[in-house]
């Protein structure tokens, strides 16, 4: 089986994740694997699966399926009160889920190169198919439906949005993204607006929003074990979540629009913080950071830095009668906050 011209070796080589999951997508609903025999049922129709009786059951066999994966099939059949034919007609359409992610998985394997993360994936896949419990894959497969790609790594698993996500796209995938054990989201320069949908990624360590259309980051007060987070070229101007963040300890606010910066006493965590330069910040409420060791100023001018330095002046004196480390002051440079 070839993948189209467009989805090719050398493009899947660099994004073969993403390319995985549209290889699925371009599978006609009646593909399967090169080599699959099919079996016909009673009523002569081509098919995958057809019925048949193991002693004094009766149950239902499927070309192609795992002896588990086919064992966990009838085992979810019996809890239905359906008749054989019933228990045929459903076992087909579970069968052709399976095969396709069994196409997808083999493909999935010539591909993956060198890459350990996507080996790690892949083995889990297979043994995921091979016991017939393959709700895993079929939610990576929907979230890439949707615009999100999907990186397996040592931390977690990290999501990343393409620009094609939009509110209604991401209001869809919330459930699924809950669903997983997600460390990393980057939505960045998409046009969500609303963060309603991550209020139950509890696992979520490391968000970023920057050039977004969100204005309220009230929905990410929830998520208690955030330790990163990017809200630049926002429209928010309020922080009133961060009283819950305490574990944060990098955040980036540059060309945001915050006017009262006092919920940032409350991250004692904080280590890193990205700033813009806006005279209504009153780094005061800094001082008391003790684990605050650097601040980057994104700054337009010269003027602008000086206002910002004679503000963290005052800041460092304080620490310094407290006996706490000094802040240092960096020039902001383009690229990832984190």
């Amino acid at each position: 089986m070839n993948l189209p011209l467009r989805f090719g070796s050398s493009w899947c080589a660099s994004y073969h994740n993403l390319c995985l999951m549209i290889f699925l997508l371009v599978i006609p609903p009646t593909a399967q694997a090169a080599g699959e025999p099919r079996v016909s049922q009673n009523t002569g129709a081509e098919s995958w699966c057809s019925p048949a009786q193991i002693g004094t059951g009766n149950t239902v066999v499927c070309n192609g399926v795992d002896p588990r994966a086919l064992a966990r099939l009838n085992e979810l059949l019996d809890r239905k009160d359906l008749d054989l034919r019933q228990k045929t007609v459903e076992a087909e359409s579970w069968a052709a889920k399976y095969l396709e992610a069994k196409a997808y998985i083999t493909e999935a394997e010539k591909l993956q190169g060198t890459n350990k993360e996507e080996a790690l994936w892949l083995r889990r896949a297979r043994e995921l198919l091979q016991n017939g419990d393959f709700e895993e894959v079929g939610v990576r497969i929907e979230l890439s439906r949707l615009g999100f790609s999907i990186l397996s790594t040592t931390a977690g698993l990290s999501v990343t949005a393409s620009r094609r996500v939009d509110q209604d796209r991401f209001d869809l995938a919330g459930p699924l993204l809950g669903s997983m054990l997600i460390s990393e989201l980057d939505l960045s320069n998409t046009s969500i607006s609303d963060l309603q949908p991550l209020r139950s990624i509890t696992t979520l360590r490391d968000l970023n929003i920057q050039n977004t259309l969100v204005h309220e980051i009230e929905p990410i007060s929830s998520l208690l074990g955030l330790k990163k987070l990017d809200i630049s070229d926002t429209a928010v101007s309020e922080i009133t979540a961060f009283k819950s963040l305490d574990n944060l300890t990098r955040v980036c606010m540059s060309q945001a629009s915050i006017q009262d910066m006092r919920p940032m006493s409350h991250l004692k965590n904080l280590k890193w913080i990205l700033i813009g330069t806006n005279e209504s910040f009153d780094l005061g409420y800094l001082k008391d950071l003790p684990m605050l060791a650097v601040m980057y100023i994104d700054a337009d001018g010269p003027i602008e830095q000086r206002l910002i330095a004679i503000h963290l002046e005052q800041v460092n004196r304080y620490r310094i009668a407290h006996k706490m480390n000094t802040i240092k002051v960096e020039t902001a440079s383009w690229g990832r906050c984190f």
